[in-house]
């Protein structure tokens, strides 16, 4: 279950990797140009593409992370409230 104390270090973590992905993309981009076609361009094509999945994730991943704090805190309710005879 995640601790909602960590939740911030998670979006730092995932605004990060954002960046650097990004900023990796845009670096193997510019160093096509400038290649001989054939096995150079296709070796950054492959990371320019890998980057570009890795990246197409982080939105699956920080709902999953959302949907697991949501999901966390109703079982601390749950538990924090049953027996005692206590509504919301």
């Amino acid at each position: 279950m995640v601790n909602i104390r960590d939740v911030p270090a998670y979006i730092w973590a995932l605004v990060l990797a954002s960046i650097f992905g990004g900023v990796g993309a845009l670096v193997l981009a510019e160093f096509r140009p400038s290649l001989s076609a054939g096995t150079q361009q296709d070796i950054i094509d492959n990371g320019t593409l890998g980057i570009a999945n890795l990246t197409e994730q982080f939105p699956t991943v920080g709902t999953i992370i959302g949907v697991s704090i949501i999901v966390g805190v109703v079982v601390l309710l749950f538990v924090a409230f049953r027996g005692k005879g206590e509504s919301f």
